[in-house]
């Protein structure tokens, strides 16, 4: 198993209830507020998401004139 699929199936394994209605696994895992878990970082995204969060966490960068 790689380590990717080891994360997303630990990630499935920690949130995702099927009988929520509160979307896909993919979707909740997408969801996650545990911050503080040691994989929220690494969790599965959609490529939007992905865009989304990088630019959040990135500071923003001053160009000197």
């Amino acid at each position: 198993m790689s380590l990717r699929a080891a994360i997303n199936a630990k990630c499935k394994d920690c949130i995702y209830d099927p009988k929520s209605g509160l979307g896909t696994w993919r979707q909740q895992v997408q969801g996650c507020t545990s911050v503080n878990c040691p994989l929220w970082a690494v969790r599965p995204l959609s490529a939007g998401e992905k865009a989304e969060e990088t630019a959040n966490l990135a500071p923003e960068i001053e160009v000197a004139a």
